[in-house]
């Protein structure tokens, strides 16, 4: 259901009203809004992501978003990034330490560091 909710514009229209909303705040104390995007494995499993894809790439054009499925895709066996849980959304320390040297680069092409 909630991957359906970026295709009904009632539904992300009021999401992103809401992130515009919370980075002019921000901007006002000089501080920047970045928007990480972290799949769960079941998002990665489903083949659903293209819908929140899409939504977080239009909204990187007007704040900062890092959307690391693709990154996780790339991995090769992404299941060794995360815990083994009924969920699987929680990073493993391997995970962890992959998604930061992607974070990490992110904010220094972007000049934020």
């Amino acid at each position: 259901e909630s991957h359906q909710m970026y295709l009904e514009q009632q539904f992300y229209k009021k999401l992103e009203n809401l992130i515009l909303f919370i980075n002019n705040d921000l901007k006002k104390d000089k501080r920047k809004m970045i928007i990480i995007i972290s799949p769960q494995l079941l998002d990665l499993k489903s083949g659903n992501s293209e819908n929140y894809q899409k939504f977080f790439k239009k909204l990187s054009r007007k704040i900062y978003c890092l959307d690391l499925t693709k990154n996780i895709n790339n991995y090769g066996n992404y299941k060794k990034l995360y815990f083994d849980d009924i969920y699987g959304g929680h990073f493993n320390k391997f995970g962890n330490k992959y998604i930061s040297e992607i974070i990490l680069e992110y904010l220094k092409n972007k000049n934020i560091i």
